[in-house]
């Protein structure tokens, strides 16, 4: 029987079949389809790889270990199954073999952490661990739900904050600075100067500028950008408010104002991770954002990191 692996360095030379499949399912292969994309337009300096799992060329899993502008990526991994699937010897087994892959194609070190559906993450990260020696830090780093907003679900009106003046647009050159200072609030182990000044070339970051009463200069409230875009699906990867502005309706009003911005440029659906307790989840739902799943807890997906003293650390 022959082997259901496929392996790829280039993104161009990943086959239209395999593409496909990514394409029918672009909502949960929002974290493997941009990047390939981006490479095939740009093929990037930094070594990439994929593993497809696809046995007689019926794709189950996709495995990527891809670089970004600012970092590397965790090993990613996206499945076409049901998240009710994933369990059992057969399944066990499926992350073994992924793993041996994996083993043979990185060094041990460049996998610092796995983002995928929970049930493949926790799994993997077993397999991968007694592989490699590496102890895995079994607390998840990150634990979200998957959601999606569509054009039937939008809800466009957000409460205002009253008694401040206020303006939303992309970020601009002379932004980046403010920009930088969000990022770096939204996520310590950024390199928020490069990562501002990408998203901002790119044209990829919102942001929310509010005044106060009396005062003669404009803040940065809030910034949202959305990184991992698609023909027809968006992601936002970043939502973030100051400390300051917080509780006032402004990221609410940012992200419906992105949303609307996104399907007026064609985009029919827009996809996100929201932490599990993560008090913007309220936003997102105010917004239309709603479960993939009818089933939330088939929405799970999680983040597991290693030691960090046998991994080099990267960021997204």
């Amino acid at each position: 029987m022959p082997s259901p692996l496929f392996v790829y360095e280039r993104a161009t030379e990943i086959p239209a079949w395999v593409i496909d499949t990514l394409k029918r399912h672009s909502l949960n292969a929002n974290i493997i389809l941009p990047q390939i994309e981006k490479s095939r337009q740009n093929p990037p300096d930094a070594p990439q790889l994929w593993i497809v799992y696809a046995p007689n060329r019926k794709v189950e899993y996709v495995l990527s270990v891809t670089e970004s502008i600012v970092d590397s990526y965790p090993v990613f991994i996206f499945t076409t199954k049901k998240q009710s699937t994933l369990t059992g010897n057969k399944f066990i087994g499926q992350m073994n073999e992924l793993a041996d892959e994996l083993y043979k194609h990185v060094d041990k070190r460049r996998a610092y952490a796995v983002y995928a559906p929970q049930p493949i993450t926790t799994t993997f990260c077993e397999t991968w661990s007694k592989l490699t020696g590496i102890p895995m830090i079994k607390k998840p780093y990150y634990d979200a739900h998957i959601r999606r907003c569509t054009r039937q679900t939008f809800i466009k009106t957000q409460r205002q904050p009253v008694g401040y003046e206020w303006d939303m647009r992309l970020a601009k050159a002379s932004d980046r600075h403010m920009v930088a200072d969000l990022c770096k609030g939204f996520s310590e182990e950024s390199e928020a100067d490069l990562e501002a000044e990408y998203l901002i070339d790119n044209k990829l970051v919102w942001i929310y500028m509010i005044r106060e009463p009396g005062k003669p200069n404009y803040e940065m409230a809030s910034i949202a950008a959305c990184t991992r875009n698609m023909e027809k699906v968006g992601t936002i990867t970043k939502l973030y408010t100051a400390v300051k502005w917080r509780g006032k309706g402004c990221a609410g009003q940012l992200t419906a104002y992105v949303c609307e911005k996104l399907f007026a440029a064609g985009k029919g659906s827009l996809v996100l991770y929201v932490g599990v307790d993560s008090p913007v989840r309220r936003v997102f739902d105010r917004v239309g954002f709603v479960g993939v799943d009818t089933d939330e807890s088939l929405d799970c997906w999680c983040q597991i990191c290693f030691d960090r003293q046998h991994v080099d650390l990267g960021h997204w």
